[in-house]
């Protein structure tokens, strides 16, 4: 069973091959971790960093959100 939305893993890949810094937080975490919530969004901690802050931008536009850059 898969609990992820499409989108959801098109945003985690595009994060992932920008090498961006990131952490997957509130309810799929929590579902992870074998304390499943139902949720509709996807909670996302970014770190700090200037560096960090233009590879999201890059995901981003990578993700088709390229009004941002």
């Amino acid at each position: 069973m898969r609990f992820l939305t499409d989108d959801f893993v098109e945003f985690i890949e595009c994060c992932t091959a920008r090498e961006v810094r990131f952490l997957i937080v509130g309810g799929y975490a929590l579902a992870a971790h074998g304390f499943p919530r139902a949720t509709k969004d996807l909670d996302v901690w970014l770190m700090i960093d200037p560096d960090n802050a233009e590879r999201v931008v890059r995901a981003l536009d990578d993700f088709g959100m390229g009004f941002l850059g």
